[in-house]
């Protein structure tokens, strides 16, 4: 039976394509009584019945048998039974002519039938497999590996296609598969509790003990072969996979120097939960892959079960479709390009009455037009991640605002930094807490360049509950004008934290960037650090929902008012980084009567211009080598606590001005002008100390 095995790989090609040619009728022969013929039995203890009626009765005593076909096709109103031992056993058939399979009939067994056919494996749209397990194959494999359980499959470097678009049904628990050089599903592929895989590719492997259940690759020398001119995708579905409470792989094998269609569902695949076991849905292009999600892909949790977990990826990614993995509670979404990423559908993994899932979008230019990003919950929001994680991965996990963001999550997997995310106006990313608890995180980050004109929704609970934090950032530049809703009806509202290499704060809109090509994505800094400019009316309707953090590794200047009326607060950070200056310069009024402006410049200096008036409830100033010079005449300050190296404050409130705890390590000057001046906190200077009031009433201890 070897050399069998091995002649049926001499085929032609020509002879291959020529039978899978659309329109060919008789590259599927299909006629009412057609049944199989020219079986030999290679091992196992079979009898192989005559057909009657359209009927092929085929006998199995033994748990596993291989059975060698001169042709293997059932027609229309033919049923082929296996009358196996139990749903343990296993039935390989191989066919050995150069004639395709065409299931237009019924094929029936308790057990796993395997169809191998190298020239090309079709079932039709009155074809119905009824079998514990099925696959179906134009990769060969050998007779030992099958008998001792190994499902490894080999191509010859341009094997035929494999097409369902009849039903296929296998037991709860069971498997289907089908393996082939181009693989599509046009009907219904049923597996309960079990697993499901289209695979292309020229070697395969089925894991039935593993988490993985399928591989597939490509042998070195046959890349160049895996090329499909017509334009399809090497795994397509256009019908319906229901594997619920269990797992669906699709998957191609592709070359990363050759950009093709590889995974395309226009279709739906289901994998949600049964009671409290979820389901998975994997998505794999492969290193030169496109893979598009222009239907439904849904890994949803019933009446008591949470959310499952779909993954996808590709080199290049486009999601116009839906792809859901919502429950009880959220579960985890991931979604993974080495290239562009395109989404313009929604992706959802709410917590209907527990807390919110992850969603994780990555790429090297990512693009979401409208889309809907959900991670909600009822008792708690979940967390999305776009283009990278919290400040890049660079944050420092003993950070308060790390731990406020995403260290109450616990572990998170990596995920690649983009090289630029871009957000249009039409896009809403939603991570609130609806009813209780606290709101989730929202993070968006690129290297290069950001712009994000969306909405983040992160509200805490109507009950109780912190509003959500979200970060907009880029290590380059940032082009913000979105809007945020951070809110918290009983507690703290949240915080969007802004991230850019320098900022402006400006009427202006965002400058000192030119695009070449006309591709958004494509652009050039006109300096060699990259300068944002953060519109004015745009962190006011920040503030208006939520504290604002603006931090950079460079400069922040302030040079439109800012106002805001709540008691929400403002701040502005830098950072020294080797040859950069880092100062904050404020040359226009800021003012919040009831809110807090932090100022935090480590190593630089804290200065204003003759226009820059401070007139907030609190003003709190850090960085413990900082020098802070804040003589306005119209400053009016209520509160003000100093971590800085020194600080020289001029204050015209009528109120008078409370010192709180204070650390300076040089000299501290306050002159203020107007009412009392009281301390209220511990104050340490290092350096010498000199405090002006014209107040009646100074209290200092």
């Amino acid at each position: 039976m070897a050399t069998n095995f091995s002649q049926r790989w001499t085929q032609p090609i020509r002879v291959i394509a020529a039978a899978l040619l659309p329109g060919v009728a008789a590259a599927f022969p299909s006629s009412a009584q057609q049944l199989p013929t020219g079986g030999s039995v290679a091992a196992g203890n079979v009898s192989i019945g005559t057909p009657q009626h359209g009927t092929l009765n085929i006998n199995q005593s033994t748990n596993q048998a291989i059975i060698n076909w001169n042709t293997f096709s059932v027609g229309a109103g033919g049923t082929v039974n296996f009358n196996q031992p139990g749903a343990s056993s296993a039935t390989l058939n191989r066919v050995t002519s150069s004639t395709p399979s065409s299931i237009a009939g019924t094929i029936n067994a308790p057990g796993t039938v395997m169809l191998v056919n190298p020239n090309g494996i079709a079932i039709t749209k009155s074809g119905v497999i009824n079998t514990g397990s099925f696959v179906a194959s134009t990769l060969g494999i050998k007779n030992e590996d099958f008998l001792a359980g190994k499902y490894n499959f080999q191509g010859n470097g341009a094997s035929a296609s494999v097409t369902n678009s009849g039903r296929i049904n296998v037991s709860n628990g069971g498997f289907a598969a089908l393996l082939g050089g181009r693989v599509s599903n046009r009907g219904v592929i049923s597996a309960k509790l079990g697993k499901v895989a289209l695979a292309s590719g020229e070697a395969a492997t089925i894991d039935l003990a593993g988490d993985g259940f399928i591989s597939v690759a490509v042998p070195s020398n046959q890349m160049q072969n895996l090329r499909d001119g017509r334009g399809h995708a090497l795994v397509s579905n256009k019908g319906k996979i229901n594997a619920n409470g269990g797992t669906v792989y699709l998957s191609a094998a592709t070359a990363a120097n050759a950009l093709q269609q590889a995974v395309n569902v226009p279709g739906s695949v289901r994998a949600n939960s049964v009671g409290v076991r979820g389901g998975k849905i994997v998505l794999n292009g492969g290193e030169g892959g496109i893979v598009n999600v222009g239907g439904t892909l849904a890994a949803n949790g019933g009446k008591g079960g949470s959310g499952g977990s779909i993954a996808i990826a590709g080199a290049k990614i486009s999601v116009p479709g839906k792809i859901a993995a919502s429950g009880q509670k959220g579960g985890q979404i991931a979604v993974t390009s080495t290239g562009d990423l395109s989404v313009a559908g929604r992706v959802s993994a709410k917590g209907r009455t527990g807390q919110g899932g992850r969603i994780d979008l990555a790429g090297k230019d990512i693009s979401l037009t409208h889309a809907k990003v959900n991670a909600s919950g009822a008792t708690g929001g979940g967390l999305v991640r776009i283009g990278g994680q919290f400040r890049g991965g660079n944050a420092n996990k003993s950070d308060p605002l790390y731990q406020a963001y995403v260290g109450r999550w616990g572990a998170l997997p990596p995920i690649a930094a983009a090289t630029s995310v871009r957000v249009d106006a039409g896009t809403k990313i939603d991570v609130s807490a609806r009813r209780a608890g606290d709101g989730g995180t929202a993070v968006v980050w690129s290297n290069e360049r950001t712009s994000f004109a969306g909405e983040v929704r992160g509200t805490g609970g109507v009950n109780f509950g912190n509003g959500s934090d979200a970060e907009v950032s880029s290590k380059g530049v940032l082009d913000f004008s979105g809007h945020v809703n951070l809110k918290a009806s009983n507690g703290p509202n949240g915080t969007l934290l802004l991230d850019p290499s320098n900022l402006t704060i400006s009427t202006a809109a965002t400058s000192n960037e030119t695009s070449s090509g006309g591709d958004p994505n494509t652009f050039s800094p006109t300096n060699s650090l990259a300068n944002s400019v953060l519109n004015t009316t745009d962190l006011q309707n920040a503030l208006a929902s939520a504290n604002v953090i603006a931090t950079t590794n460079g400069t922040i200047t302030v040079s439109s008012p800012v106002t805001w009326p709540n008691s929400n607060s403002l701040t502005l950070q830098t950072t020294t980084v080797t040859g950069n200056a880092a100062n904050i310069t404020i040359n226009a009024a800021i003012t919040a009567s009831n809110g807090t402006l932090v100022l935090s410049s480590n190593g630089n200096t804290i200065s204003q211009g003759t226009s820059g008036d401070i007139s907030v409830a609190n003003l709190t100033l850090q960085g413990t080598t900082a020098a802070a010079t804040l003589n306005n005449a119209g400053n009016q300050i209520g509160t003000l606590a100093a971590n800085t190296a020194s600080v020289s404050l001029t204050n015209n409130l009528a109120g008078g001005l409370v010192l709180g705890t204070s650390s300076v390590t040089g000299n501290l000057t306050v002159v203020n002008k107007l009412g009392n001046l009281t301390q209220t906190g511990v104050l340490t200077v290092g350096g010498t100390s000199s405090f002006t009031t014209s107040a009646t009433d100074a209290t200092l201890r």
